[in-house]
């Protein structure tokens, strides 16, 4: 009898620590997905005011 609750205690303990385990894991990717989006969020606004400052190099180019 002893036996059996040790075990399912066991069972218990690895399923909370599998668990804590896939939630980390989840919390990493989250992150890296994350800093992802916002690397890309940075490149897009760089790219967009590079854009502008040739539209506005290109109009000053057309004035003179």
């Amino acid at each position: 009898m002893q036996l059996n609750q040790q075990d399912q205690k066991k069972s218990v303990q690895d399923d909370q620590k599998k668990k804590q385990e896939e939630e980390a894991i989840f919390e990493k990717k989250r992150q890296a997905e994350e800093q992802a989006r916002l690397k890309q969020e940075a490149e897009n606004k760089v790219k967009e005011e590079d854009r502008l400052r040739l539209e506005q190099e290109i109009a000053d180019a057309k004035e003179e």
